[in-house]
């Protein structure tokens, strides 16, 4: 047959993203000089080790499309721009590079792929080999935010290689850290709008939250867990008593849930539950303790004024003035005291 269809097989790439990176997208399009411009796109930077692309930085970079009369679709990047802030990225961190570019979806396009994805495909294809495609919908027509990854996948037609994006799994890597933080945006977002003056708006003084100690954090984290399985038993109680239709799904998530709790014994897990309590108590007493140091260590530092200390009325000693207030001499009057911390 002259016309020949050569599909490879899929690849199985897999895409871990940072929250960190979402944040910066999203203060790109937020930010952005032009309002109407419904598109913003950079370059993704991390890493990339067997099959799995982790997308750990993003910068913007800046772009300009035009349509002339009876042309194609043309894009113009700044590449000088884009060379300059991926050398400065690359010194501090060195280990990170250009895995794809990131782009937003424009409101009313039909579609998540287009022209432009190809044309933004051979322009990234020369900083790394198959670049990653993602794609946010900032038109917030969705509960949640929409993110999507996509790779090239070839296809040849009839001698001719086309370009087939292929959508790939991808998952949002939320570390301790960076979910203690996302937790607290979200409780200071909530509170926003009830705070007088707040206005709820985000990152208001009155809104503010302060990220608590170890302690806090596991006392509210205790809190949660001990609010979610009190959902989940009444949800349970509700299937059982048959007053809630049986879900599979729920059924299965809750399973696997059950079945990812480690099977240890009760008197096992209290002493660990102790001995882990414990040691925030002792740190946080070993805090407080520090805390007090350094007060009385500024108050015995700092010099105390003249003729604070008086001598008692009549101890004079020999040779060196009266009593009263004493300032030197070489008599036995007694002399200010300056302590140092080291005393």
């Amino acid at each position: 047959m002259e016309d020949a269809l050569n599909l490879k097989t899929a690849t199985s790439v897999s895409v871990k993203v940072h929250p960190i990176v979402l944040f910066q997208i999203l203060d790109h399009f937020v930010r952005r000089q032009d309002a109407g411009q419904q598109r913003v796109i950079g370059t993704l930077l991390g890493t990339e080790h067997a099959g799995i692309i982790e997308v750990r930085n993003c910068f913007a970079v800046p772009h300009d499309v035009r349509t002339e009369a009876g042309e194609s679709l043309r894009v113009r990047v700044g590449k000088e721009y884009h060379a300059s802030m991926l050398a400065l990225h690359g010194r501090v961190n060195p280990k990170e590079k250009v895995v794809g570019w990131y782009s937003t979806k424009p409101v009313g396009e039909e579609g998540d792929i287009s022209e432009f994805t190809c044309l933004m495909y051979d322009v990234y294809q020369d900083e790394c080999s198959n670049p990653l495609h993602l794609l946010l919908d900032t038109s917030l027509a969705s509960p949640s935010l929409s993110v999507k990854a996509y790779v090239n996948q070839p296809l040849t037609v009839a001698a001719t290689e086309v370009a087939a994006f292929q959508q790939v799994p991808l998952v949002k890597d939320i570390s301790d850290v960076e979910r203690v933080a996302l937790s607290s945006m979200i409780t200071a977002a909530k509170v926003g709008p009830e705070v007088e003056g707040g206005g709820g708006a985000w990152g208001a003084a009155e809104s503010s939250k302060t990220i608590g100690s170890d302690l806090a954090a596991l006392e509210e984290s205790m809190r949660r867990l001990q609010d979610m399985l009190g959902t989940v038993s009444g949800y349970v109680d509700s299937v059982v008593g048959g007053e809630v239709a049986a879900s599979p799904e729920l059924g299965r998530t809750i399973a696997d849930a059950v079945a990812a709790v480690p099977q240890i014994a009760p008197e096992l897990f209290e002493r660990m539950f102790n001995d882990s309590l414990q040691d925030l108590l002792m740190v946080v007493y070993l805090s407080q303790l520090t805390r007090v140091q350094v007060a009385i260590a500024e108050k015995l530092s700092a010099p105390m004024p003249e003729g604070h200390f008086d001598a008692p009325a009549g101890g004079g000693g020999g040779g060196g003035g009266g009593g009263g207030d004493r300032r030197g001499g070489g008599g036995g009057g007694r002399r200010p005291l300056h302590a140092s911390a080291a005393a």
